[in-house]
């Protein structure tokens, strides 16, 4: 290696090793100054491909859009054809920016929506609906059968996300509804009160198909449940323990202390029922004693299965309960004339007058009751 002198200078080989010094500092110098800026537009790329692969929802969404034309059409529901297709109901999807998992009911509704009744739900753009499925959105609304009546028909779509719904426009027609009596899962009750027969009358039903069965009848002493219309499916007889059934051929008959009517409830999967006597009175803020009653007597005909009373009433609410007490009582949800258990909403009367109180406990799932201002 050459020697430093002064008047030699540096050497070749100090010179080489010099620039190569002089080199590594200068490139260390700037990576280090601008590696942080290198890694933080680096992260931004990533988090910018993150974000793009993120939904991104849109502040303002397309409602659903009905495809299928029912405006103006008369349709008329035939309970033999129960179980066929009305009509496949095509539309066009709702959009919200993104692809959400959205939920689409399509809803019936005999007074514009004040009150409405689902009628099937999907996750699809097109549903098949039954002939079945339209008739009991008719008798939920509490539409009279076998009456044309106008109706309107929507979808809402529910995007779920903590999205508010959207809804479809519009369409109207009318509906014809047939009567109820087998459209929903039904047990029959044949006993002491119709010669053991098994009558369409006398039967209990699940309203939302859940295997709990309820009906108001008429009991005398003994009866029986069955599966059929007949003995030849599955009976239900007395299970040894209060309010426990027996599917046993040899199984005793069921029974009620006294004959009147009764509130009967069934759920044979679990081999349990109940039966309640019941005796139906009006009490509300419309009637003489208010909502401390005592409530007003209504009475019982056995040949037409109502319950009537004609009474004077102010303005103001009532409800149906029986035994003057709270455990069973209907009110009215949408003030539609169909009654429902438990309900908050109490029954309007808006005109002070004399008037005759029907209850009609018959048709079972679907209770109903009118009032009627004599003049």
């Amino acid at each position: 290696m050459g020697i430093w002198n002064k008047t030699q200078g540096i050497s070749h080989e100090h010179t080489l090793e010099f620039i190569y010094l002089l080199l590594n500092f200068n490139v260390m110098h700037y990576i280090n100054k601008y590696l942080g800026v290198l890694l933080l537009f680096a992260a931004g790329i990533v988090a910018c491909e993150e974000n793009d692969r993120e939904p991104k929802i849109s502040n303002e969404s397309v409602p659903p859009a009905l495809i299928t034309e029912l405006e103006g059409t008369e349709v008329v529901l035939d309970a033999v054809a129960a179980t066929d297709v009305w009509d496949t109901i095509r539309w066009e999807a709702a959009d919200y920016g993104a692809t959400l998992a959205t939920n689409y009911t399509l809803e019936l509704s005999n007074d514009n929506f004040e009150t409405a009744a689902p009628i099937v739900s999907t996750g699809l753009t097109e549903v098949a609906v039954t002939n079945e499925e339209l008739n009991n959105a008719g008798n939920l609304l509490g539409m009279e059968a076998e009456v044309p009546v106008p109706v309107s028909f929507r979808i809402i779509a529910d995007p779920g996300a903590g999205l508010v719904p959207d809804t479809s426009e519009v369409q109207n027609f009318t509906l014809t509804t047939y009567p109820a009596n087998l459209s929903f899962p039904t047990l029959w009750v044949p006993g002491a009160h119709n010669g053991w027969a098994h009558n369409d009358d006398d039967v209990i039903k699940s309203l939302d198909s859940d295997g709990i069965f309820e009906g108001y009848l008429w009991l005398e002493s003994e009866f029986k449940i069955t599966d059929e219309a007949g003995w030849g499916g599955t009976n239900y007889g007395d299970g040894g323990a209060v309010g426990t059934l027996s599917t046993d051929g040899g199984a005793g008959n069921l029974m009620v202390a006294e004959t009147g009517y009764y509130r009967l409830i069934a759920t044979p999967s679990l081999l349990t029922y109940s039966v309640t006597k019941t005796e139906w009175g009006v009490i509300g803020s419309a009637t003489p004693n208010g909502w401390d009653g005592p409530d007003i007597d209504m009475e019982y005909d056995q040949a037409t299965g109502l319950w009537t009373v004609t009474a004077d009433l102010v303005e103001g609410e009532i409800k149906f309960r029986a035994n003057d007490d709270w455990a069973i009582n209907y009110g009215d949800e949408g003030g539609n004339g169909t009654l429902e258990l438990d309900n908050p909403n109490n029954i309007v009367i808006d005109q002070a007058g004399n008037y005759t109180i029907i209850l009609n406990l018959n048709d079972t799932p679907i209770y109903r009751y009118s009032l009627q201002l004599n003049e």
